[in-house]
């Protein structure tokens, strides 16, 4: 019986270390997996986002309208300002009818 125990003890030991390996094989492809997921998602956001320039760009592309109208705005305030003030110059000096 001595000897029959020495054996299973040997198979599972060798059972064991079977086992660490195929255990520390999926680990280690787990971490692979793991860093290519990385990796590509890396890539994907790099691409997903551009670049500072680019969006500094995109912005003075949107932002040369927005300062035109402003400006256009501003202009038209002024003249129908000014449109007002003499209209209201000649409603004082005109004289007035009884």
């Amino acid at each position: 019986r001595e000897a029959g125990s020495d054996v299973l003890f040997r198979d599972e030991g060798r059972n064991s270390e079977k086992a660490q390996r195929c255990l520390r094989y999926v680990i280690y492809r787990a971490l692979t997996q793991i860093e290519e997921a990385t990796s590509q998602t890396a890539v994907m956001l790099e691409d997903t986002f551009p670049e500072v320039d680019a969006l500094e760009e995109v912005l003075q592309v949107w932002f040369s309208p927005v300062e035109e109208m402003s400006a256009t705005r501003i202009a038209a305030m002024k003249f129908l300002d000014e449109a007002e003030a003499v209209k209201s110059r000649e409603v004082k000096s005109s004289p007035k009818e009884m």
